[in-house]
């Protein structure tokens, strides 16, 4: 909570106070732009996403327009957004096909493409793994993408968030070029940032 109310205070209320927010994208913009300080704060870089997303959404709601209406004025009028399922955060420890049952469960929700990441160590959470990427084990990972792909790819669109864990760009090459060999839909964040 310390780091949020920090966040506010020193970089969202100069932002926000005594502005006309009926100007989203210029507001929009500056929340995308790296601050000092809040390159690599998940709890800032958070607030500013939530701070964006509710900019967007009044003013949509000023202009009674949805979002792709605004972004795009000349966008036809009924558009469809097919919605990917993510998840896959497993453990060393654990068995890969556990990546399967979780694939097969979204897909009996209605799903049609799930997104997944690579294994992390025993012990390190999300936010210890993004601060740090471990390394992957490229051979095996490619073993359980090649699995994953052959027991539901067929049915579902897969694809992987690498997490920025490769360490150069010739590995990022093979790595690609091997899930689209596979049929993956895309590779998200191979490099580190």
């Amino acid at each position: 909570v310390k780091e949020i109310v920090e966040c506010v205070d020193s970089y969202i209320k100069p932002l926000f106070l005594n502005r006309n927010l009926i100007a989203p994208i210029e507001v929009a913009k500056q929340l995308l732009m790296p601050k000092e300080n809040s390159a690599g704060n998940i709890v800032c870089n958070a607030v500013m996403a939530a701070m964006s997303q509710a900019i967007w959404d009044l003013f949509g709601k000023f202009k009674q327009e949805p979002l792709y209406r605004l972004l795009n004025p000349d966008a036809p009028k009924e558009v469809r957004i097919r919605a990917y399922a993510s998840g896959g955060m497993w453990y060393d420890s654990q068995d890969p096909i556990l990546l399967v049952d979780e694939a097969l469960r979204y897909q009996a929700e209605g799903y049609t493409a799930w997104k997944f990441r690579p294994e992390v160590p025993k012990g390190l959470d999300h936010f210890a793994r993004a601060e740090n990427p471990p390394p992957i084990e490229i051979d095996r990972f490619l073993k359980v993408a090649e699995k994953l792909f052959l027991e539901v790819g067929a049915s579902m669109d897969l694809m992987i968030d690498l997490g920025c864990r490769l360490p150069d760009i010739t590995s990022a090459k093979i790595f690609a070029s091997a899930l689209a060999e596979m049929g993956y839909l895309f590779l998200e964040e191979p490099l580190p940032r």
